[in-house]
Order: C-alpha cells, then structure tokens, then sequence
C-alpha cells in the first residue's frame, strides 16, 4: 500500500475549496553521477519521540480523496476534492521508555479539521495504528518500489528487538505474505492504508529553538 507524504497530504487535505497550485517549472537537470541520496529503508522509534499521523475523513470511509483539476489559469493548475471529502484528522502519539527496554504509545493530542477550522477531539477514529501490548519494539518501514514516492509503509514490533532484523528480510523479500500477526511469537505487522500520513518525529534544537523534525 503507498502512503503519501505527510506535507501533500496536509496541503490536499485543506478543504474541498479550489486552491492554487505552484507554477509548473521545468525538471531540474539529474543529479551527477554518484550524488544520488538513498533514503533510510526503517527507522527504530525511540523514548521521547512521538508519531505524527494524518488521515483523510471521508463520507465513504476510503482513505483516497480523489481531485479534480479545474479550468487552467495562467501557468497555475487549481485542484478540489471532491464531495466525498469531510476533512480531516491528525493525531499525535508519544513514545514512552518501557522497563526492560522499547517503547509504549500513548496518545497525547487529537484533532479534526473541517472547512480548514481545527477542532480538538477526544480521540481520533481514524488517525490510528493498532500496535498490541507485546510488542516493545517498534520500526516504522518503507518498501521502496520505483522511486522515493512510490512505496509501501508497514509498522513492524517485536518482544525483543533482535526479530526485527529476520522479520524486516521476510517483508522486504515477500512483502504480500510476511506482513502478519503472530501473538504466539510476540510479532506484529500492519500495513499503513493508503492515503494515510505517518511521520517518525524527535526533537531536535533548531536555531536555539526546540522543534518535532522527521526522524528518518
């Protein structure tokens, strides 16, 4: 399943009102051979950091709001979602250091976004992952296809850490099947859906400024 990235998400997600696009430039000349930068395949979440997650609400319940492009102006392309598009929610899910080591999740903010107004909620239903009790360590995956862009997304825990690594070989080898709960081994694995937005963050000082930057 592809996920895509937290930032278009929150920008196609805004409303069903048109809103501009930027101005299409040509493609950047390709990168010297050698310069190219490959992204980190997983990160491992840790104490401290917190998982930042957007999901579409939707009048059918799909994950996908379709767009339409509506008449061009200028060099400047608007694109509106259709009627199924309710808004949106994002949720906020901190990590917590557990005895013996790994990580629990603990939700600390919500909200629902219509017609671009945020509202705070008392929980999400929709901005959710599913991670069960046994699973103390926890690694957010991306199974790169063609292109940074073009991926799948799982979120995979363990008891001890040391199956992450033959769990993450089984799913970058067989990724339609190794993608399974297995509570009797203390293994989990859930697939994010597409459409919904899931962000690793730490903090991280920032022009003396303490900020949340994605992790990976």
């Amino acid at each position: 399943m592809r996920v895509t990235l937290l930032v278009g998400l929150l920008i196609l997600l805004a409303g069903c009102a048109a809103k501009p696009a930027a101005v299409v430039q040509p493609p950047p000349p390709p990168p010297a051979p050698g310069s190219l930068v490959i992204p980190r395949e997983f990160v491992d979440l840790m104490p401290g950091w917190r998982l930042q997650i957007v999901a579409p609400v939707t009048k059918s319940g799909s994950y996908i709001v379709k767009t339409e492009a509506s008449q061009p102006q200028g060099s400047s392309i608007s694109m509106k979602a259709c009627d199924d598009m309710i808004g949106y929610a994002t949720a906020s899910w901190g990590l917590l250091a557990r005895p013996g080591g790994g990580v629990s999740i603990q939700l600390t903010s919500a909200e629902m976004v219509k017609d671009g107004q945020p509202a705070p909620i008392a929980a999400p239903t929709r901005a959710l992952i599913h991670t069960p009790k046994y699973a103390r360590f926890l690694r957010v995956f991306y199974l790169t296809r063609k292109s940074a862009s073009d991926h799948d997304m799982a979120i995979l825990g363990a008891g001890r850490i040391e199956q992450l690594g033959p769990l993450t070989d089984r799913l970058r080898a067989n990724p339609s099947e190794a993608c399974v709960d297995r509570p009797h081994d203390r293994i989990y694995c859930e697939w994010i859906p597409v459409g919904m937005a899931v962000r690793p963050e730490m903090q991280k000082v920032v022009n003396g400024e303490t900020r949340w930057v994605n992790a990976f």
